[in-house]
């Protein structure tokens, strides 16, 4: 197997996509609260950020079910939004194309991130 070069493989590692999982719920809960702007919406942000910082934690010490719970909202994540985002660049509604570019990045990335951290599950076994 070829090796990757040291810049790329900063990008690899599971310490570096589970930050990118929980930046991913951050982000997405200030763009949802401040789009919004109801009380109800920001305490969902505050579940979410929560939750994808308890299963990211779980999920790098290692825990079966938190790596598979993990894997699971990564591919959801990742595929909701390139979903979004293909479907906002197919129908050219909102001008915002930086945003959705960025959106199409990211959610390669996160479904990326599900695989390799599917397969460094048992890395440590």
């Amino acid at each position: 197997m070829p090796e990757v070069p040291a810049k790329l493989a900063f990008f690899l590692r599971r310490e570096t996509i589970l930050a990118a999982f929980v930046l991913s719920g951050l982000v997405t809960a200030i763009i949802d609260g401040m789009r919004v702007g109801t009380q109800e919406v920001w305490i969902t942000g505050l579940v979410t950020i929560v939750t994808f910082s308890l299963l990211a934690w779980f999920t790098h010490q290692r825990r079966l079910l938190a790596t598979w719970a993990t894997i699971l909202v990564l591919i959801v994540t990742g595929s909701g939004y390139l979903y979004d985002s293909f479907n906002s660049l197919a129908h050219a509604s909102e001008g915002m194309v930086l945003v959705d570019i960025f959106k199409v990045v990211a959610g390669i990335y996160l479904t990326w991130g599900a695989l390799i951290i599917h397969r460094e599950r048992h890395a440590g076994d």
